[in-house]
C-alpha cells in the first residue's frame, strides 16, 4: 500500500505570517460536518453530474491539509455556483485512477466526467477555492 503523500509550499517567512493570521479568523470544523459533499465511493469521484465541479483531496495525518482545513471548509459552505466535494485519501487506493492526484491536500477540476486540470498545494488550492462562488 502506498501513501499518499503531503506536499507543502515554500513562502517567505513574512508571506507564511500574513496566510498562519489570516487562517486563526476562520470558524473550526471538521470534515465529518460536511458528510453529504464526502465522496466515499472511488468510482463517484469522476460521476457527480454533467458540467463542472471540484473534488477536494485531504489526507488526515497530512499537515498541510490541517493548515487550511478551516478556511477551505467555512469557504466551501458558503458556496452557491459552484459545488466541491471531498475526498478523504490515505492511500493511492483511495483515489479514482483516472485522475492523477499524488500529493494532497490537491484539488482537480472535473468536467463533463472528465479530470481537466489538478491543483496541488494550499496556496494553488486556496486560490481555486478564494475563485468560487
Amino acid at each position: 500500500m502506498f501513501l499518499v503523500s503531503c506536499q507543502t509550499n515554500t513562502t517567505t517567512t513574512e508571506t507564511q505570517t500574513t496566510q498562519d493570521t489570516t487562517l486563526l479568523t476562520f470558524q473550526d470544523r471538521e470534515y465529518s460536518e460536511f458528510i453529504d459533499i464526502t465522496i466515499a465511493d472511488i468510482e463517484a469521484q469522476l460521476t457527480q453530474g454533467s458540467g463542472t465541479y471540484y473534488v477536494y483531496y485531504y489526507g488526515t495525518y497530512c499537515y498541510p491539509c490541517g493548515q487550511i482545513k478551516n478556511e477551505v471548509l467555512s469557504k466551501i459552505e458558503l458556496l452557491v455556483n459552484d459545488k466541491v466535494y471531498l475526498v478523504e485519501t490515505n492511500s493511492l487506493s483511495d483515489i479514482n485512477e483516472n485522475i492523477n492526484v499524488e500529493y494532497t491536500p490537491s484539488i482537480v477540476i472535473i468536467t463533463d466526467n472528465q479530470a481537466v486540470q489538478v491543483i496541488q498545494g494550499e496556496i494553488g488550492i486556496l486560490n481555486i477555492i478564494d475563485s468560487l462562488t
